[in-house]
C-alpha cells in the first residue's frame, strides 16, 4: 500500500473541513477501491475502528435527506447527522431531521429521541466487544501454543465446552 492515489485519499479523509457525507464517501472509497478493513482505514486516518463505522453508517441515511443536508451542511452538526443514521424508525428519522434542520437538534436529543434502540444497541456493543477481545487473546494464545500445559488444555476445554452451550442455545 502507499500509492499516490491511496495517500491523497487518506490525506482528503482527514481533512477537518469535510462534510459528514463527504468524510464517509472517502472511508468507503478507501475501503472499496483499495480493499482496506475499517481497522485499516482507522489506522491510516488515526480514529477508531468504532469511529469509521459510524461515520459510514450516514450513507445509509434516505438520499432525500442526504440531499438536504448537502444543500445546507451548517444547518446540522456532522455529529447530529451521526446519530441519526442511527434511527431506524424511518418515520422518526424524518421529525428528528425536520427539527434538525429548522431549528437545530442536539446529539443528546438525538440519542434521547431514540431510547429502545439505546436499551437494545448497548448489550450487543458489550457482546461485540467481549467477542473481538476473546478473538485477540485467542491469537495471543496461539502464539505460545507450544507452551501449553495440562491445566491450560483444561481450561480451554472448558471455555470451549461453554462456548458451544452458548451457540447451542
Amino acid at each position: 500500500k502507499g500509492r499516490p492515489e491511496e495517500i491523497a485519499l487518506i490525506e482528503n479523509v482527514q481533512r477537518v473541513d469535510l462534510d459528514a457525507i463527504d468524510l464517509a464517501r472517502g472511508l468507503s472509497q478507501l475501503i472499496e477501491a483499495h480493499g482496506y478493513t475499517q481497522t485499516e482505514v482507522a489506522a491510516a486516518v488515526g480514529c477508531s475502528e468504532a469511529e469509521v463505522s459510524k461515520r459510514l453508517k450516514v450513507l445509509r441515511l434516505p438520499d432525500d435527506i442526504l440531499a438536504d443536508y448537502r444543500a445546507n451542511p451548517d444547518a446540522v452538526s456532522r455529529s447530529a447527522l451521526v446519530e441519526l443514521a442511527f434511527v431506524e424508525d424511518e418515520a422518526e428519522l424524518r421529525r428528528l431531521w425536520q427539527t434538525a434542520r429548522t431549528g437545530g437538534l442536539t446529539v443528546g436529543a438525538v440519542r434521547a429521541a431514540r431510547p429502545a434502540a439505546s436499551s437494545t444497541a448497548e448489550p450487543l456493543r458489550m457482546l461485540g466487544k467481549a467477542i473481538n477481545r476473546m478473538d485477540k487473546d485467542l491469537a495471543a494464545i496461539d502464539t505460545v501454543a507450544q507452551a501449553l500445559q495440562r491445566e491450560h488444555r483444561e481450561r480451554l476445554q472448558s471455555l470451549r465446552d461453554r462456548i458451544d452451550a452458548l451457540l447451542n442455545a
